[in-house]
């Protein structure tokens, strides 16, 4: 059988794999963050040498969140359709995009209007993508191994987070655009695969409200009594608006005006949020639990923001290096156990649209993006880095007070 693992010794760490279409699932998301990392690269590097404008490359990477804003509309449709068919005809439409890009770059034809057309339409199917793809998670696992398989998917994104920019730069240099998006479409191709490949459990036909403004109202009122549920949405904005930011936007500026490094220097920066969160993955696959995802989501944020304070008061690469890691790992520990909760703690039937509920928080990230950005223009990037960790801490103890506590 293809894939199968079951003449293997177990890893503790590894138990979600067990179940075929899990691994299956797993696989597709290796093949869809390589895509989204390596991309980001290469659109980016495109835009750059068509226009030398770094506006509009900011611009395209807005474009990529853009869709976080149809989040809710989106989790009444995982509720109401096949979950695997959706995934398949999302991900038919983003090889579609990535194959035309390939091809217009290949046969020249190539202007800035198309880049920017075919990534609103990349940023439309990543909206629908991410919710698609957690709800399916608890479909596909034991609940008891839901925690291991949350961890399991969070390790394929940290460890493509590495991996898809250094592969890209490394064609780009080496190759050229064109070679980077038939990799790209060759890739999207073998996550299609993939996903052909699950075999959903049976299940009832899934019941609809009379207007899908009904349904998102419902989950509303539905995360609304579910104190986890609210303060795992909550704090998934919070994180949004005041600490992606740093990685996203403001680490240019730290390492080449604070720590004095190129960008090869900001590479290793990057990369050292990937390999802690990485590592955070994996001891929540290893340790984690359903019982044990409210602690681990607060606390996973609190030491996220408190080390970026630490980061922006440090002069030093190395100590930034260090400071990095021990973020990227919080950060982990942070963002599968919000997962965890929201999907440990909604009925099958709401998952959907809760799982869209939290898509939408990503349009926080362009918000707090630009608004971290203008207070740098004011006060510097350092002290600006610091308001943030300082907000990020009072909010989530503000959260745990609020709606955590008995």
């Amino acid at each position: 059988m293809i894939l199968s693992l079951r003449t293997l010794p177990w890893l503790h760490v590894l138990k979600a794999l067990r179940a075929r279409n899990f691994r299956y699932l797993w696989l597709s998301n290796v093949f869809s963050y390589f895509v989204q990392r390596m991309d980001v690269i290469t659109a980016g590097w495109l835009v750059l040498e068509l226009t030398h404008s770094p506006f509009l490359v900011g611009l395209i990477g807005a474009l990529r969140f853009w869709g976080s804003v149809f989040g809710p509309l989106i989790g009444v449709v995982t509720d109401w359709y096949d979950r695997r068919r959706l995934l398949l005809l999302v991900q038919l439409f983003t090889t579609i995009q990535m194959g035309t890009l390939f091809v217009l770059i290949w046969t020249g034809w190539i202007q800035v209007w198309h880049i920017f057309v075919l990534m609103a339409i990349g940023g439309l199917m990543r909206a629908c993508e991410w919710p698609i793809q957690q709800t399916l998670i608890a479909d596909l696992v034991r609940e008891e191994e839901l925690a291991n398989g949350v961890a399991l998917i969070n390790a394929a994104t940290n460890v493509t987070s590495v991996i898809g920019p250094l592969v890209g730069g490394v064609v780009f240099a080496q190759f050229g655009v064109v070679w980077c998006y038939l990799v790209i479409t060759v890739v999207c191709l073998c996550q299609l695969l993939s996903l052909y490949l699950i075999q959903m459990p049976l299940e009832s036909s899934k019941a609809r409200a009379v207007s899908v403004w009904q349904d998102i109202r419902a989950a509303i009122e539905y995360s609304y009594h579910q104190p986890a549920v609210l303060a795992a949405l909550a704090t998934a904005g919070l994180i949004n608006l005041l600490g992606f930011p740093l990685t996203f936007s403001l680490m240019p500026i730290f390492a080449k005006d604070i720590l004095q490094v190129g960008a090869d220097g900001l590479g290793v920066l990057v990369a050292m949020v990937g390999v802690g969160a990485l590592i955070g993955s994996l001891v929540i696959a290893a340790r984690g639990a359903f019982q044990t995802a409210g602690p681990g989501m607060m606390y996973g944020t609190l030491v996220w923001m408190v080390c970026m304070i630490i980061f922006a008061l440090l002069p030093w690469y190395i100590p930034a290096l260090v400071i990095l890691g021990l973020m990227g790992i919080a950060h982990a520990v942070c963002m599968a156990n919000i997962v965890i909760l929201l999907l440990g703690n909604t009925s099958r039937e709401m998952r959907g649209r809760i799982m869209g509920l939290r898509s939408m928080a990503i349009g926080a990230l362009p918000i707090g993006s630009f608004l971290s950005g203008a207070v740098m223009e004011l006060i510097g990037a350092p002290l600006t880095v610091i308001i943030n960790g300082v907000i990020g801490v009072i909010g989530m103890l503000s959260i745990r007070k609020k709606i955590l506590s008995p």
